[in-house]
């Protein structure tokens, strides 16, 4: 029995400036995450959390959770340049300009049946409906379990957009050999 990990991106029919302000506010997080974790070497998510979290909260105004979620998403950049880091090669510490917001089940629910979601952001929950496309309705069929979201807003077609990358898991057999 092994997992499988597959990603559905959903377009979200959001209001671009409900979101930006949690987003900006995360990115300014993930960027002070990174720079402390960099300055002080800390690829460790549980020692970077407990450097950063205070801080975070207070300064940053970011629920418990997200600010959780920045300190583990910072160390998983901080751990993409570790091996440079180790060899003495140049390398820069991470930056974004615009960071997607990594959600997990304490601050994001869906609802199914309703097809919506739930989001934290700085104003509280908010919820946004959820149009599925044909082609992506069995990740949601209940077969799948939801484990995490990263909330995104990109540039198209010189206007920004809102999209939920939503990752499901499924448990299969192996494959008799």
């Amino acid at each position: 029995m092994r997992t499988i990990q597959k990603t559905a991106i959903i377009k979200l029919d959001a209001p671009v400036s409900e979101l930006l302000p949690t987003v900006n506010a995360y990115t300014k997080a993930f960027n002070f995450a990174c720079k402390t974790g960099f300055d002080l070497k800390i690829f460790n998510k549980i020692n970077l959390q407990k450097e950063i979290y205070s801080f975070v909260r207070e300064r940053f105004d970011l629920q418990a959770q997200l600010a959780c979620s920045v300190s583990f998403k910072a160390t998983d950049a901080l751990n993409s340049i570790k091996q440079k880091l180790k060899k003495n090669q140049k390398t820069s510490c991470p930056k974004s300009n615009l960071c997607s917001i990594r959600y997990d089940a304490r601050s994001y629910t869906l609802n199914l049946k309703k097809q919506e979601v739930s989001l934290s952001t700085l104003d509280g929950r908010k919820r946004y409906a959820l149009a599925i496309p044909q082609y992506l309705q069995h990740y949601f069929s209940g077969e799948w379990k939801n484990t995490s979201a990263d909330l995104v807003i990109r540039k198209q077609k010189n206007k920004l957009k809102v999209f939920l990358h939503i990752t499901f898991e499924k448990k299969i057999e192996d494959a008799e050999l």
